[in-house]
């Protein structure tokens, strides 16, 4: 099979790592430019065709569809059986324009669906084309498969919805949990973390306004912010200048390891986007049995509850997340716990990544023919 996809992520490599373990021989398109590093890591899974179209943005439509005579060459030295081709937006365009007669899935990646088309009409269109002539599509969550059946795709048309999901949920223990805390210098606080970019999307400079106002009310709390991104000095001059230095810790880009210490040492969950599907960072912390306080949109409430297994605002309402801040802040002992146990049942119900890959796996196979 074709996994075709516009960079690559720590996502990817789990898809493409789930196509191998279950005997998929793999070739991978990156639609924009690669490194060495990259090539490297996509290798160490076995995969020993790795391509890319070296298209990076901003970029014009006619751009887009000069690539596709690119695209079409290199679909046809790899002699695919049937292709993966997401996000929406650009490289299921790119297979859509293609129009080779491999069988293929249009992968929305939610953003696709909820915010580029909203920001650009051009964007839109090869969104609506892609669903109007894709074979098949996957989803992770229904909010996205509603959001493309109202742009077009044909609801008779094979479908698969399932969570991106977790390898393994964090197995939070209390003596972990002082070592991180100790560690982290957050002992005796309450502790929220936010583990998405600092990106427009996800509205991080929201969270710093709300932070401004639940920071100020009993008990001492801190933040830690996992991540970077565009807006990284947007962040660092509001903390500076809400006062907040005290209170907010900005780690920047983190290993793995690194995020899992941060987890046990955390309390609560919290994040701020203007989009989502089913949210992978939610899912962890989630597993990682913090209550979660999310935006209410897409994907999250599929998997929260207000006030019942965490909280939902409206996106860009500082006001209304720091209230809800300090509402979880508020919440005793026992009632954390229940939570998390209900959570914890949850994800290995609905998020478990080897029973959601073997079912992804099967859909390919059966689009494959």
């Amino acid at each position: 099979m074709l996994h075709f996809t516009r960079t690559w992520t720590d996502h990817d490599r789990r898809f493409v790592q789930a196509y191998r373990e279950r005997g998929a021989e793999t070739a991978v398109v990156i639609l924009r430019t690669t490194t060495a590093g990259i090539r490297g890591d996509i290798e160490d899974l076995g995969v020993a065709r790795v391509a890319s179209l070296d298209l990076e943005p901003p970029f014009s439509q006619s751009q887009l569809e000069a690539t596709v005579a690119d695209y079409r060459r290199l679909e046809a030295s790899y002699a695919p059986e049937v292709v993966m081709a997401g996000p929406l937006t650009d490289c299921a365009f790119i297979k859509a324009a293609a129009a080779t007669r491999v069988p293929w899935i249009a992968q929305s990646w939610a953003f696709d669906v909820f915010w580029e088309p909203d920001r650009s009409p051009e964007a839109r269109s090869r969104v609506e084309h892609v669903l109007q002539v894709c074979e098949a599509l996957f989803a992770d969550c229904q909010a996205v498969a509603a959001r493309c059946a109202d742009l077009g795709y044909r609801t008779s048309q094979p479908l698969l919805v399932v969570p991106w999901g977790l390898e393994r949920a964090w197995t939070i223990d209390v003596p972990a949990r002082s070592r991180s805390r100790s560690a982290l210098g957050v002992e005796g606080k309450q502790v929220f973390v936010h583990t998405r970019g600092f990106e427009p999307i996800h509205d991080p400079l929201a969270l710093i306004a709300a932070w401004k106002g639940a920071a100020a009310v009993p008990p001492a709390r801190h933040l830690l912010l996992l991540g970077d991104g565009l807006l990284r000095r947007e962040m660092a001059e509001a903390v500076e200048q809400h006062g907040l230095a005290d209170s907010v810790t900005l780690a920047g880009r983190v290993s793995r390891q690194e995020m899992e210490r941060v987890m046990r040492a955390a309390d609560f969950y919290v994040s701020s986007s203007r989009c989502d599907g089913t949210s992978v960072s939610l899912l962890e912390a989630m597993g990682a049995g913090l209550p979660p306080i999310v935006t209410n949109l897409g994907g999250n409430p599929e998997w929260v509850s207000h006030e019942n297994n965490g909280w939902m605002v409206p996106p860009g309402a500082p006001e209304e997340l720091g209230a809800a801040i300090v509402q979880a802040g508020r919440l005793d002992h026992a009632r954390r716990l229940e939570i998390a146990e209900t959570n914890a049942r949850l994800i290995a119900i609905r998020a478990n990544w080897t029973q959601n890959a073997d079912r992804l796996l099967a859909f390919i196979r059966r689009v494959r023919g």
